[in-house]
């Protein structure tokens, strides 16, 4: 599984009022059922967010994110942090693999010397 997409699966109470989930019902999602489980794009917060869960939760009961201890473990982190504000209404942030500007200016700086120095680039244009 990718690590921007999001295991989740029923938790044992009823969610408070923002956070319930009605997978069958969310404005402009997709939900599929697949051999693996459930998989669904819900656009929330000007984002697609990519869920996968084994089950459908019945409707009003909270969900649970797992996030697996692993090397893509910051990456599934970010995605719930971003999916958790979308649910909030709250501001995404950058992308999670956006630079910074100075950082982007920097990167653009050491391309063009090298490109000065005669080294060669196909694709790109500076």
């Amino acid at each position: 599984m990718l690590p921007t997409v999001l295991g989740m699966r029923a938790a044992n109470c009823i969610a408070p009022g923002s956070y319930q989930l009605d997978f069958d019902s969310l404005p402009g999602s997709e939900l599929r059922r697949a051999p693996d489980g459930w998989h669904a794009i819900v656009p929330l917060g000007g984002t697609k967010h990519r869920l996968w869960l084994s089950k459908l939760p019945v409707s009003g009961y909270a969900v649970v994110v797992d996030l697996p201890l692993d090397a893509d473990f910051e990456l599934r982190l970010g995605a719930a942090r971003r999916f958790w504000l979308a649910l909030e209404r709250r501001a995404l942030g950058m992308p999670p693999l956006a630079l910074p500007a100075l950082k982007q200016r920097r990167l653009i700086l050491a391309l063009r010397a090298l490109k000065r120095d005669g080294i060669k680039f196909d694709s790109l244009n500076f």
